[in-house]
């Protein structure tokens, strides 16, 4: 799953052009706040603005818009972190535990008993 969307064109109202130095952002992680995101991508270039969407119906995820002032300074940023996962081994394994757990009431909401999942962690 691709980290980055390089927007097709300006958003409804706003003035820009189709490569405005506009990034689409998916999976950021759940406890990532604004500031987080600035810290990561200001150091490509000056930002404009950023924008954390929470899990919406529409993208199953919580995503976010940068927004920078140069076009080429978004493009610095693709190249440096396209495809990174941005959480720290710790989240990582935390989600992953998370989801083993959010399986395991599924299974027993389910009635399901399948005894031999538990040895299938991934590390």
């Amino acid at each position: 799953s691709d980290l980055f969307i390089k927007r097709d064109g300006p958003e409804p109202g706003s003035e820009a052009s189709a490569n405005d130095g506009s990034l689409f952002v998916k999976n950021i992680p759940n406890d990532w706040d604004e500031k987080k995101v600035e810290e990561l991508f200001s150091p490509f270039g000056e930002l404009k603005s950023t924008l954390i969407v929470a899990n919406s119906s529409k993208f199953q995820q919580r995503v976010c818009f940068v927004n920078y002032k140069e076009a080429e300074c978004a493009t610095k940023a693709i190249e440096a972190l396209h495809g990174k996962d941005l959480r720290t081994e710790e989240e990582k394994a935390a989600a992953a535990e998370k989801e083993a757990e959010e399986e395991k009431e599924k299974e027993k909401e389910k009635g399901e008993t399948e005894k031999d999942k538990e040895g299938d962690e991934e590390g």
